[in-house]
């Protein structure tokens, strides 16, 4: 994987706000939706520069690396789904596949 995951994330991020025409009402989950989507591509960063950057990862730390991947993950999941529930059925319909959770 090229680039860099968090400007990749933000500008999905954007998109899709702009696609499901978030409302004041509604900018409360949007936003902790969007900073758990941001931590997890963070995160990715860091592991890889983690990778890359050592000659080798001990297993304890790929372990480790998982661990904080599927803690990241449950937080987006959670936070998808806090935010579809807040949005309208004509928003819901629009946000179809495009949340991550």
């Amino acid at each position: 994987q090229s680039g860099d995951p968090v400007a990749s994330a933000e500008q999905r991020l954007s998109g899709l706000k702009s696609a499901l025409e978030i409302t004041a009402d509604q900018e409360s989950a949007w936003n902790a939706y969007a900073e758990a989507v941001k931590g997890r591509a963070g995160l990715m960063l860091v592991h890889r520069q983690n990778m890359m950057g050592s000659a080798g990862v001990a297993p304890e730390q790929r372990f480790a690396f998982r661990q904080q991947g599927l803690e990241q993950m449950q937080r987006v999941t959670t936070r998808g789904r806090d935010l579809y529930n807040v949005l309208t059925p004509e928003q819901q319909t629009r946000a179809g596949n495009l949340l991550d959770f």
